[in-house]
């Protein structure tokens, strides 16, 4: 290698690491203003609606995650193939992919919308949920149904945030999911002072990123600085087939996630209360938010490591991976210990003392090590799925919901919810060594 090429080189390096940081920034500031979002309508909405129709918008945000299976792991996919044409310098592979993608989802919402709608009638919802109030059941059909029909329209327009995320400009996602999660939280204050039914509020619940989409769209259309143009192409048999190879593992993954998901909340309406789904829904966001802050801050490294991956640039890709794992468990560490230190007391002052008994140091405990545990296996299978290596990664998802489902249900009388984080902890433990040596494997044979 000449030194002028490897002054080259040094210098696509950096400007990788700048967009990182760039995207990291903004990534940050992003998603802590959605989980801010989120967490300060929770005791604006228990105020509101009660412990029981708050316990509605709980049902609806996991139902409505079922509609991610109708782009058929296609938007999943599509971040893969739009990192691997980046990584080739294929502007034009790039441009075929979003247009093929966007069609596809287009015909895919007009098509599925009347199957949705004719289901979402036939349901006895309150059976399943074990709501005894006819009022209760009828509120939860509408607000499924709202929230769905704002799913299937922003699910083909999402194909721009993809192209973002996979051309390591997420930074501009971010500032774009900032404004609109600003934007959502004054609507929806405001329809609370005027007294609006939950049926409006769910449409501007649901519609954070559908107007991130539209912003974003906007933005791409009249930027003189977009990162490609999209032209009308020929439908590539090849490209297409591309798409849908890894469309189906990763559908696979989305149903078996989902599913255990949904049975999750399923079992606790059951066997507990819907005031226990209320309370999974705040210690749930509790957890999640520490996940948020981790990922938000390493996210943007996953397709830069495919874009190195494909230039074969293994040290930088090494690097990178290390990068990833000592500043998410970092984080999560610290967070785990502000909570298992002052978790009651934060509970107290987000919801005041009457809302939700407050957890012990054993409950506080078990979820924080299912937290560690969980951020772990998922770096590890973020990796795996950036690369394409996605088959195995089903099998253990697999595993990993029956034992969830059944421990939850085992452990439930005298762990309540925090059996659910009880079986996933034990659950994860098989994934991080499966997932480990899998990642150790594929740079092995990259590096041979």
């Amino acid at each position: 290698m000449t030194k002028k090429t490897y002054i080259t080189k040094l210098k696509a390096l950096d400007k990788r690491y700048q967009r990182i940081v760039k995207s990291s920034s903004l990534g940050v500031l992003a998603k802590i203003s959605s989980a801010v979002v989120n967490l300060l309508l929770v005791p604006l909405l228990l105020d509101y609606l009660g412990t029981e129709r708050f316990a509605l918008w709980a049902i609806v945000g996991s139902l409505i995650l079922w509609l991610q299976l109708t782009d058929f792991g296609l938007g999943a996919g599509l971040i893969n193939q739009l990192s691997k044409s980046y990584g080739n310098g294929d502007l034009i592979a790039a441009s075929s992919y979003i247009y093929i993608t966007t069609k596809v989802l287009t015909w895919i919402s007009i098509l599925f919308t009347p199957i949705f709608l004719s289901v979402t009638l036939l349901i006895p919802w309150g059976t399943i949920y074990n709501i005894g109030s006819i009022d209760l059941t009828n509120e939860l059909r509408n607000c499924i149904i709202i929230s769905g029909v704002v799913f299937l329209i922003s699910s083909p327009l999402s194909t721009i945030q993809k192209l973002y995320i996979s051309f390591q400009l997420s930074y501009i996602a971010s500032t774009f999911q900032i404004l609109s999660s600003a934007i959502i939280l004054l609507s929806v204050s405001l329809l609370i002072k005027i007294q609006a039914p939950i049926e409006v509020l769910i449409i501007f619940l649901s519609s954070t990123p559908l107007l991130t989409s539209i912003l974003l769209w906007i933005h791409f259309i009249s930027s003189k600085s977009a990162p490609l143009k999209i032209v009308k192409t020929n439908h590539n048999i090849e490209q297409i087939k591309s798409i849908a190879s890894l469309s189906i593992p990763l559908f696979l993954l989305q149903i078996s996630s989902l599913f255990v998901n949904e049975v999750v909340i399923i079992l606790i309406a059951n066997i507990g209360s819907l005031s226990d789904v209320t309370n999974f829904n705040i210690i749930q966001k509790i957890y999640i938010l520490g996940f948020i802050m981790a990922s938000a801050f390493t996210y943007p490294f996953y397709p830069a490591i495919r874009e190195a991956y494909e230039k074969n640039e293994i040290f930088w890709m090494k690097n990178a991976i290390k990068n990833i794992f000592i500043i998410r468990i970092t984080i999560v560490i610290l967070y785990s210990t502000v909570l298992f230190v002052f978790g009651n007391q934060i509970l107290n002052i987000w919801l005041g003392e009457a809302t939700m008994r407050n957890p012990s140091l054993t409950h506080w405990a078990i979820l924080t090590s299912c937290m560690i545990l969980v951020t772990l296996s998922s770096i590890l299978g973020e990796i795996l799925s950036i690369l394409d290596y996605l088959w195995r990664q089903i099998i253990y998802v697999v595993q990993t919901s029956i034992v969830v489902i059944f421990g939850s249900y085992i452990y439930f009388s005298e762990y309540g919810i925090y059996s659910i984080y009880m079986a996933t902890s034990i659950a994860t433990l098989a994934p991080i060594m499966g997932y480990f040596v899998t990642l150790k494997n594929i740079i092995k044979l990259k590096e041979s």
